[in-house]
């Protein structure tokens, strides 16, 4: 066993519309597309091709035209185990470290 071995990405298994799905999870050759998530004006696209990338490294049998027809309807469902599966479920916020006194006014409160 490599010494990286343990740090590979696994599978997991997900119930999508009544459906068993194991999908497979990015991995390093695919950083591009990772880190434009976090670019507004590149975010789509890269967050279509999270969806596209993955589901052609967890089903390479199927067809690339069927996996780009998978209706809309599935959205919700398959793009929340895609992100599981990544490891791009949405974190929780920083929270500001000393809350502001609801009695406070802000100059533009003052009457």
């Amino acid at each position: 066993m490599s010494r990286l071995q343990r740090f590979l990405g696994r599978p997991q298994k997900f119930l999508i519309n009544g459906e068993e799905m194991e999908l497979k999870p990015l991995t390093v050759k695919d950083l591009d597309i990772i880190l434009d998530l976090g670019d507004d004006k590149k975010r789509n696209a890269a967050l279509q091709q999270v969806i596209s990338r993955t589901l052609r490294r967890s089903f390479p049998e199927e067809p690339e035209e069927e996996i780009e027809k998978i209706g809309l309807q599935h959205f919700e469902e398959l793009v929340s185990a895609i992100m599981k599966v990544n490891n791009l479920e949405g974190k929780k916020k920083a929270e500001p470290t000393m809350p502001l006194d609801s009695s406070e006014e802000t100059p533009s409160q003052s009457t």
